[in-house]
């Protein structure tokens, strides 16, 4: 995770230049474990890490139905209660010494 780099060109804004990253599984994958990973204790940077991660998918129209819903569903999770159940799933994780981590499926659409 530590290799996990945003390349920005000088003519698209760094939000574009991360969407466009962000369409490669293998890198969308490292960046949600790292976004599982944080410290942030209201989970925002996890929010805002699955939206990039959709937002890139729905740029390649490859966002299923049932995922928009899902992920409806957790954003309002997040932004209302700071996802305090994730955090505590991950922290219980981490304490019995293992570590979450996200990967392509085979089939790569969500």
């Amino acid at each position: 995770m530590d290799n996990l780099k945003v390349t920005i060109s000088s003519s698209d804004s760094w939000l574009e230049s991360l969407i466009e990253s962000l369409k490669d599984s293998e890198y969308a994958a490292e960046y949600l474990t790292v976004a599982l990973e944080g410290k942030v204790e209201t989970n925002q940077l996890l929010r805002y890490a699955i939206k990039d991660v959709v937002e890139a998918h729905k740029k390649m129209n490859n966002l299923s139905e049932e995922a928009k819903l899902n992920y409806n569903k957790l954003d309002k999770i997040l932004s209302e209660g700071g996802g305090a159940e994730i955090k505590a799933l991950v922290n219980l994780i981490q304490g019995l010494g293992f570590q979450l981590v996200v990967s392509p499926q085979n089939n790569q659409s969500l």
